[in-house]
């Protein structure tokens, strides 16, 4: 519990801290995130020993992929326009 907490405070902590507003976008999916394998942590002790299990399950899949691009595009969004208009 501790450690989920801390990876919660240290990423809320980096996205407000970051000169990037949009990186806060991402911030409830990595809560999603967080809480989906402290639930499965609980609910699943099985799985959380295989993580390629935990990885791979439908939501969680998405829910990263969902993170990826905001992330992605918060980092490169706006830069990346201009060098493809280049």
């Amino acid at each position: 519990m501790m450690s989920i907490t801390l990876v919660f405070v240290f990423f809320s902590v980096y996205s407000v801290l970051n000169e990037n507003p949009l990186l806060l976008l991402s911030l409830p999916v990595a809560i999603y995130i967080i809480l989906l394998f402290f639930r499965e942590a609980h609910l699943n002790p099985e799985k959380i020993r295989n993580p390629e299990k935990f990885i791979l399950e439908k939501r969680t899949l998405i829910a990263i992929i969902i993170w990826l691009i905001i992330v992605v595009s918060a980092f490169y969004g706006p830069n990346l326009l201009e060098k493809l208009m280049r």
